[in-house]
């Protein structure tokens, strides 16, 4: 076969001979072109997808890192209320310390201060639980994103 291609290129004139090969470099030229390009647009695209990608995730960041902030500064809040209850629960007769108050969790018999703890809880539930939630959902989408990165690398 390359017995015949060099028969032919042989008996060719000058003219087409020259065509040929400049045809045939520039064929060379041009897939090399053609390589380098999109090689190039490849590592620019990765590069600013992996960009975006980790400002999102700065960002998610950011959010979920506030919602733990709040949650710690409600169970502060809870937990210097309880003490103060507690403190003054040592300083109550025994007369105010009798069950006075019907309970509403768990439907038993409480006393002034433990009535009052109960319904500051069930307050403050009210505002952690959904922060809770939100929580749980960002960091179902920060491990989304962190899957997204590692597929792309």
């Amino acid at each position: 076969m390359k017995r015949k291609m060099l028969e032919k290129l042989s008996h060719m004139s000058l003219a087409k001979k020259i065509s040929f090969l400049i045809a045939n470099l520039l064929a060379v030229v041009f897939i090399l072109f053609i390589v380098v390009s999109s090689l190039i647009s490849g590592l620019s695209i990765e590069k600013s997808v992996r960009g975006e990608v980790s400002v999102l995730s700065e960002k998610n960041a950011l959010k979920v890192q506030g919602i733990f902030d709040d949650a710690s500064s409600v169970a502060d809040i809870i937990l210097t209320y309880v003490e103060k209850q507690y403190i003054k629960s040592l300083a109550l007769s025994d007369i105010d310390k009798l069950p006075l108050y019907q309970g509403q969790v768990y439907d038993n018999k409480l006393s002034k201060m433990d009535y009052e703890t109960e319904k500051f809880q069930k307050v403050q539930s009210l505002i952690i639980r959904p922060l809770l939630v939100l929580e749980l959902c960002l960091n179902h989408m920060n491990l989304i994103l962190k899957l997204k990165v590692i597929v792309f690398t």
